[in-house]
């Protein structure tokens, strides 16, 4: 059993009556999961990691864990008050010059325009 700490946002809503709370647990390094699937979803995830040279369970910890962490970032939510949001809208309106690799990028001929061109 490995011991883990968890950090967890802890009282009423609003910046100023937010805490951290620290919590500590034990959980099992490994977790084994079971679960039924139509056999044609299972040949469809067998195909496609035998076509990235991975397992099964690899392949599908790999995408379980991509999708969790998708589905996580997509939640992301700003707490501002007025002046916050007012900054954070004057930041988004005046984005910062093009540096020269972004530059460089706008003057090269899209592929799909390379391809037609032929």
């Amino acid at each position: 059993m490995k011991k883990v700490r968890v950090f967890a946002a802890a009282g009423r809503a609003g910046p100023a009556s937010t805490r951290l709370v620290e919590r500590s647990f034990a959980v099992a390094t490994k977790v084994r999961i079971r679960f039924g699937l139509a056999r044609d979803t299972l040949q469809l995830i067998d195909s496609a990691a035998v076509a990235l040279g991975t397992t099964r369970s690899r392949f599908m910890v790999a995408c379980a864990r991509q999708r969790a962490m998708d589905v996580l970032l997509d939640q992301c939510l700003l707490r501002l008050n007025a002046d916050g949001f007012d900054s954070l809208i004057d930041i988004l309106d005046q984005p910062p010059a093009p540096g020269p690799r972004l530059c460089a990028l706008r003057q090269r001929v899209p592929a799909w325009h390379k391809q037609a061109m032929h």
